[in-house]
C-alpha cells in the first residue's frame, strides 16, 4: 500500500486498537455510503429494465418480423454491456469509497501517527489551520487559543483509520480535537 501521510511532517506512527465510538463512527459512515451507492445502483438497474420493457412493447408495435428479430438478437448484448458496465462502475465506487471502513472495523485499528504541527493562517479571514501529514486532511481548522500555544517544540499525534484514513482526533499539546462523522471538527 502506498503510504498515505506526507513524511516530511512524520515524527513516528503506531497502530492501535479501536475504540467503541471510533468503531461506532466508521460503521456510520460505512452504512451511510453503502446506502447511496446501492440505492443508487438498484435506481440505475430500474432504469435498465423499464427500458428493456418499453423498447420491446416498442418493436412488437411498431416494426415488422424481420426488425423484430434483429431487435432480439441484438438488444440483449446491447444490455448486458450496459448492465456489465453499471455495475463494473459501482463496484469500483464500492472499493473506493467503502470498502476501505469495512476493512478498518473487521480488523479494529487504527494508526495514530506523531507529528510536529506547523501553523497556517489565511490571510483574508481570521481562520486558524494547523498543516498534517494526512494526505486526504492536509490542514485541520483549529481555534485561535491552540494556534496561538503552537511553537516549534510542540509535538500532536494524529489519530486516524488505517485503511480509510478517517481522523478521529487530533491531539496538539495535551489539547483533543475530536471529529464527527462529517470530517469537521466538534470543538470549534
Amino acid at each position: 500500500m502506498k503510504s498515505q501521510l506526507s513524511q516530511n511532517l512524520v515524527l513516528n506512527s503506531e497502530l492501535k486498537p479501536l475504540t467503541e465510538g471510533e468503531k461506532n463512527t466508521l460503521v456510520f459512515i460505512r452504512n451511510k455510503k453503502l446506502l447511496y451507492i446501492i440505492s443508487t445502483y438498484v435506481a440505475f438497474i430500474g432504469v435498465l429494465i423499464y427500458a428493456w420493457f418499453d423498447a420491446k412493447a416498442r418493436w412488437m408495435n411498431e416494426y415488422d418480423e424481420d426488425e423484430q428479430a434483429r431487435f432480439f438478437l441484438l438488444a440483449p448484448f446491447v444490455f448486458a454491456i450496459v448492465y456489465a458496465g453499471i455495475t463494473a462502475f459501482f463496484l469500483n465506487y464500492y472499493f473506493k469509497l467503502v470498502h476501505p471502513y469495512v476493512k478498518d472495523i473487521r480488523k479494529n485499528i487504527k494508526e495514530l501517527v506523531y507529528f510536529r504541527p506547523e501553523k497556517y493562517q489565511t490571510p483574508i479571514f481570521a481562520e486558524y489551520y494547523i498543516l498534517t501529514p494526512a494526505d486526504k486532511k492536509p490542514t485541520v481548522k483549529i481555534n485561535k487559543e491552540i494556534f496561538d500555544e503552537i511553537d516549534p517544540n510542540s509535538s500532536a499525534t494524529l489519530s486516524l483509520g488505517k485503511h480509510s484514513r478517517f481522523i478521529f482526533e487530533i491531539v496538539v499539546d495535551g489539547r483533543k480535537i475530536k471529529f464527527n462523522e462529517t470530517n469537521e471538527p466538534v470543538d470549534i
